[in-house]
């Protein structure tokens, strides 16, 4: 009787801690989405009838831009720019990819009081014409993290390039404005006496994060992930030796099998219902487009969709997040490379 209470006692513990996961997780969305009726009800009441027409057609127009390739497109373009210079007045913020930027914003130096680049790691030139637009900048980028590849460029060519066109640039910045170069590179450079680390992460429990910590930054980092009741695996991070696994170039079918079975299973408890998972494949896509398609045969697209299933190299994620990730190294005891 004795066992039989605390079993009780135990179970009640967990369906308060439950309850209030629950009524916490649903108080952060109620004030998200006070703070975002306020700003819009702020918004509305400060915008002149000529800006919310400005908008209207700036919206227009870069619907009307779609892929950007019809014979119309540099028309929208212009409709655009010139809508945004009068919407810009009382929109304070604006947020958008870099290649929007020059296609729908007016090309103006210092036409915005503060821009800011982010996973600038890998951001590559293409963001030149966005700091332009800054009376002041910030950066924020990761030189640990992916950086641009330069696919498809001739070393050769790109040298002559860099020496003709870079003539009058400052000899230290000049190797920094390279296909291969990143916009974090050039700022690390040209802003040396700037930099801020940011030291708290927030996305990884302790234990996922503890390698990085150590091989990559020194143990500078200080993880401050507390997920809810309601959020937490455990155990946080699991090592699993697939002792029959054999690399045959970039694919490993083995590791597949394994991954694929172990996601079936995941997908089948009611525990886990509603967790976004991730793959990523440490050697190329082609062992992650194998685990994909063979999710495809085993689950079907509707249990993929509803837990969100993304299937890619390191560089497809950067900058994303999943609640569980399967890291497939892919290498085995025949192929070391």
């Amino acid at each position: 009787r004795k066992k039989s209470k605390k079993q009780t006692l135990s179970e009640k513990v967990k369906e308060l801690f439950a309850l209030r996961a629950e009524l916490e997780g649903d108080l952060t969305k109620a004030y998200e989405r006070i703070l975002i009726r306020r700003t819009w009800q702020r918004l509305a009441k400060t915008v002149t009838p000529s800006v919310r027409a400005s908008l209207q057609v700036y919206l227009n127009a870069i619907q009307r831009i779609g892929k950007g390739t019809g014979k119309k497109a540099h028309r929208f373009r212009q409709e655009a720019r010139e809508a945004a210079l009068e919407a810009q007045k009382a929109i304070p913020c604006w947020v958008m990819p870099h290649h929007r930027i020059s296609e729908a914003l007016p090309a103006e130096i210092g036409s915005f009081d503060l821009v800011i680049i982010d996973e600038a790691s890998q951001s590559d030139l293409s963001a030149l014409p966005v700091m332009l637009r800054g009376c002041k900048m910030l950066i924020v980028g990761d030189d640990r993290q992916v950086a641009p590849q330069a696919i498809g460029f001739q070393e050769d060519r790109i040298k002559e390039l860099m020496s003709n066109a870079l003539l009058d640039q400052v000899p230290a910045f000049k190797d920094q404005l390279a296909p291969d170069r990143s916009i974090y590179d050039l700022a690390r450079v040209v802003f040396a006496n700037s930099g801020v680390m940011l030291k708290e992460h927030f996305r990884c429990v302790a234990p996922i994060i503890e390698y990085s910590k150590r091989e990559f930054y020194k143990h500078e980092l200080q993880p401050l992930r507390l997920p809810l009741a309601s959020e937490s695996i455990s155990p946080p991070l699991l090592d699993v030796l697939v002792t029959s696994g054999r690399r045959e170039k970039s694919i490993n079918s083995q590791e597949i099998e394994f991954i694929v079975e172990d996601i079936t299973r995941l997908c089948g408890d009611r525990r886990f219902e509603g967790r976004s998972i991730g793959v990523i494949s440490l050697l190329g896509e082609e062992q992650a487009n194998r685990i994909w398609d063979r999710l495809l045969e085993e689950l079907g697209i509707a249990q993929l969709r509803s837990h969100n299933v993304v299937c890619g190299d390191a560089r497809m994620f950067q900058g994303r997040e999943r609640d569980i990730i399967y890291l497939s190294l892919v290498v085995a005891s025949n192929d070391l490379g």
